[in-house]
């Protein structure tokens, strides 16, 4: 989850009920508010859990790094949190990647 405040918002990305998820959620701030879904273009990150998620202010975006899908993962996520063009792009750093980690150790 980050706080997106340009919009003033909560963003969700994946987690788990009884399997993986990778759905997008938003939770509007202050005030009375709901859960929303967000319906996000482009292809999507696979299933996850116990990721690492950051608000990236300079480029308005959320970054998800590895986690726990059908094993760990070191793949890296940039979701454009802009509500008119909600994007998911994966990227690719150069350089050697981190080890596959996920927060269960």
């Amino acid at each position: 989850m980050v706080f997106d405040p340009i919009r003033r918002r909560l963003v969700v990305f994946g987690g788990a009920t009884q399997s993986n998820l990778n759905d997008l959620w938003s939770y509007a701030l202050p005030g009375p508010s709901a859960w929303e879904p967000i319906d996000a273009l482009g292809p999507l990150p696979s299933t996850r859990t116990d990721h690492a998620a950051v608000y990236d202010p300079v480029r308005d975006r959320m970054l998800v790094f590895g986690g726990v899908g059908s094993g760990r993962l070191n793949d890296l996520w940039s979701f454009s949190v802009e509500q008119g063009l909600p994007l998911w792009t994966q990227l690719s750093p150069t350089g050697t990647l981190p080890a596959a980690r996920a927060a269960t150790a």
